[in-house]
């Protein structure tokens, strides 16, 4: 405070896609849906699946990770992919934002056409871009948001444990609603988790 004020304001900038975040389809997809298009201050996404594909650093997340659980998530609103490459955000944090697991573009078609109603689909790893593949992620992120039916990625997400496939949950959303944004900062909550046996 100064200069006689009776009060301190101050002035945040922030990034469309810091942290736990959200990327809509005008992310890669001129003219497409933005934040208030397709999102709410409040958001549910009942069932949520978690399938738990361990990789290692630049690794492929493949359709054959998913295929042997789509007959029990074809229901699936949202999908959360655990890859377990998250524990490194403070251990490594260049190789988690440089040698990240990556996500097949083909997934996006086998989700789409197995899970009539899948409307997100989630990851532990702060892109679906890996750096040294940039191509590679631009034409992943088109898969799941430029077609007809979109598929928003939340990246940067903390996936807790739940076995090789989990849920179903309810995983609820929070946005910072701006128009036009082609991603928005989120906080999420996935419920219906069992809390952690701290007796032993």
């Amino acid at each position: 405070m100064g200069m006689g004020d009776s009060s301190t304001s101050s002035i945040i900038f922030l990034s469309s896609h810091a942290g736990t975040h959200i990327d809509l389809p005008r992310h890669f997809c001129k003219d497409r849906e933005s934040v208030r298009d397709l999102l709410k201050a409040s958001n549910r996404f009942f069932p949520t699946y978690c399938i738990s594909c361990r990789k290692g650093p630049r690794e492929m997340i493949t359709p054959d990770d998913i295929a042997p659980y789509i007959g029990k998530i074809s229901d699936a609103k949202a999908l959360l992919l655990r890859t377990g490459f998250s524990g490194l955000r403070e251990e490594d944090p260049d190789a988690y934002i440089n040698d990240h697991p990556c996500p097949d573009p083909a997934i996006a078609d086998l989700l789409r056409e197995q899970c009539k109603e899948l409307q997100l689909v989630g990851m532990d790893l702060i892109s679906a871009s890996l750096p040294a593949q940039r191509e590679l992620g631009h034409c992943c992120h088109r898969s799941f948001l430029c077609r007809d039916r979109p598929i928003l990625l939340l990246e940067d997400a903390f996936i807790p444990e739940t076995g090789s496939l989990g849920g179903p949950f309810t995983l609820s959303v929070y946005p910072f609603l701006v128009d036009e944004l082609d991603g928005v900062p989120v906080i999420a909550f996935l419920d219906g988790i069992d809390p952690p046996d701290n007796s032993r």
